[in-house]
C-alpha cells in the first residue's frame, strides 16, 4: 500500500506543478502578445480559466493528503481528549461520505456537460467538469488510507 501511497503522491505533486508551470506560460504568452504583438490568441483565456479549475482540485488533493487543510478545532480544542478521540473515526466517515456525494454529483455533472463544447477550444465542457470527480476520488482514496492507518494502529493498542 505504500507504494501505491507514493505513486498517488507523485502523481498528484506532478499535476500541480505541471498545472502551475502551464498557467504560468500561458498567461505570460497572453500578455506578451496582447501587450507585445496587439493581438492574443483567443484560446488563452478559456486555457487559463480550465486549467485553474483543474489546479483549484488538484491542488486541494495535495492539501488533503498533507493534513493542511483549513481546520476549525474550536469544538475540538474544549472536549475531553477521549471524547475527541471518540469523535474522531466518524468525523472521517462522515468527510468520506461528503466525498462520495462529490463524486457522484461530479459524474452527473461531467455527464450532462458532454455535448457543450467551449467556446474558443472546442473541448466538451465534460473535460473540464471532470476535475470535480477525479479531485473527490483522490481525496477519498487518501481518506480510506487515513481510515485504514487509524484503525490500524487502533488495533495495535
Amino acid at each position: 500500500m505504500e507504494k501505491v501511497k507514493r505513486l498517488l503522491n507523485t502523481l498528484v505533486d506532478g499535476s500541480v506543478i505541471l498545472l502551475i508551470t502551464s498557467m504560468v506560460v500561458v498567461v505570460f504568452a497572453q500578455v506578451f502578445f496582447r501587450y507585445v504583438v496587439k493581438s492574443s490568441p483567443p484560446w488563452t483565456e478559456e486555457f487559463s480559466r480550465f486549467n485553474f479549475i483543474w489546479l483549484t482540485f488538484m491542488g486541494a488533493v495535495a492539501v488533503f493528503r498533507r493534513k493542511a487543510h483549513l481546520v476549525i478545532d474550536t469544538l475540538v480544542g474544549i472536549l475531553p481528549r477521549r471524547i475527541a478521540q471518540f469523535l474522531n473515526l466518524p468525523t472521517q466517515v462522515l468527510i468520506s461520505l461528503a466525498l462520495l456525494m462529490l463524486v457522484y454529483q461530479g459524474i452527473i455533472l461531467c455527464r450532462s456537460g458532454w455535448f457543450t463544447r467551449a467556446s474558443t477550444m472546442n473541448l466538451p465542457l465534460a473535460f473540464i467538469y471532470l476535475a470535480i470527480p477525479v479531485g473527490a476520488t483522490l481525496m477519498l482514496l487518501y481518506q480510506l488510507f487515513w481510515i485504514s492507518d487509524y484503525l490500524r494502529e487502533r488495533k495495535a493498542k
